[in-house]
């Protein structure tokens, strides 16, 4: 299953915008804030990293609830801000405005 259901990534230069639209099924480039919506090549790699270490040294809920804004303070995610969207007892939801996506987060019980 894709991580980002219905999206493709490509690069490419602001001449080529069109050539994608020969390949079956794409219908129309994401838009952000009226703009062609761009990955950067550092929040590319985030989540290249973030998905190929799904495993943290700590990892404390406490006194969180859908709605409250959060900065990760460790991890592939370092310094991105988001706003938690659900806290289910194994899994987090947290939205990342900047990265224009929602992950989710498995959360472990720590030893005491």
């Amino acid at each position: 299953m894709p991580l980002f259901r219905s999206y493709v990534f490509v690069r490419l230069d602001e001449k080529d915008r069109e050539k994608v639209f020969q390949f079956p099924g794409i219908v129309r480039y994401l838009y952000w804030l009226g703009k062609p919506a761009v990955a950067k090549d550092k929040e590319i790699q985030l989540i290249k990293d973030w998905l190929d270490n799904d495993c943290y040294a700590e990892f404390r809920v406490d006194n969180l609830y859908s709605g409250k804004k959060v900065q990760i303070k460790s991890g592939a995610f370092k310094s991105q801000e988001g706003v938690i969207k659900h806290v289910g007892s194994k899994r987090l939801s947290l939205v990342l405005d900047n990265l224009g996506c929602v992950v989710s987060v498995r959360i472990r019980e720590l030893a005491q």
